[in-house]
């Protein structure tokens, strides 16, 4: 009978060892996603990223133009049957222009600009963490558990921001890539990932803000490309 113990309690180590041996810490798990990405070599190529996306939606489609510059310009121009949307946040400014029920600038607040640059960094808070150390906008990330994402086994890490902002980014554990973001701001799902100029962008993103909700479908990525900069130009009153 003891011996019977003595091989169940060795068993039970062996598996509890076992597990601690398959874990990954956060800087394997950060190592993983960027090399999934496409590695710090096809990320540090895109010095730019312009998007054209559209919502599945067929009757009243919006279409809806995205450039990034990383950490200098966010611009974003949202154009539907109703109103043409514009947000710009660039090192100078940040303002917003609506064009219904009258043509209408807003300047945005210093906060308001940070975040926007901040999500102008296409790769994300994990590779900024993993590979920027120091000088990126990460102060910290750690592993928070396991979580299901529409089915979607994923890793939970939690970020702390150097400026207090605190989010939520949920990996795969398949492919280690980002599911879903949950912030202050809200809650982003991204998916339908591909490579284009050995990055991997996500082609299906889900927004859910206090703002509203958004689906958008990518039908077209130029990488490096340029903006025309009177666009970045606060319209005038």
């Amino acid at each position: 009978m003891q011996s019977y113990f003595v091989k169940r309690m060795s068993l039970c180590c062996a598996v509890v060892v076992s597990l601690f041996a398959h874990a990954q810490s956060v800087e394997e798990l950060c190592k993983e996603h960027v090399s999934h990405l496409g590695g710090k070599a096809a990320v540090e190529k895109v010095r730019t990223i312009k998007m054209q996306q559209v919502t599945p939606e067929k009757v009243s489609p919006t279409m809806v133009y995205t450039y990034y510059e990383p950490g200098k310009i966010y611009f974003q121009r949202k154009r539907s049957r109703e109103l043409t949307l514009t947000t710009c946040a660039t090192l100078k400014e940040a303002w917003n222009h609506s064009s219904y029920p009258v043509s209408e600038t807003q300047g945005l607040s210093t906060q308001a600009k940070k975040t926007l640059l901040l999500q102008s960094k296409f790769y994300g808070p994990l590779y900024d963490y993993a590979v920027h150390g120091d000088s990126s906008d990460v102060a910290s990330v750690s592993l928070g558990g396991t979580v299901d994402v529409d089915g979607v086994p994923c890793y939970a890490l939690n970020v702390v921001y150097k400026s207090g902002n605190k989010a939520q980014v949920d990996i795969a554990k398949k492919d280690y890539m980002i599911k879903r973001i949950i912030s202050p701001i809200g809650v982003l799902k991204y998916g339908d990932y591909r490579t284009v100029s050995g990055l991997k962008l996500p082609y299906h993103l889900e927004s859910y803000t206090r703002q509203g909700s958004i689906v958008l479908d990518v039908f077209r990525t130029d990488i490096n490309s340029t903006i025309n900069h009177q666009e970045l130009e606060r319209p005038k009153q």
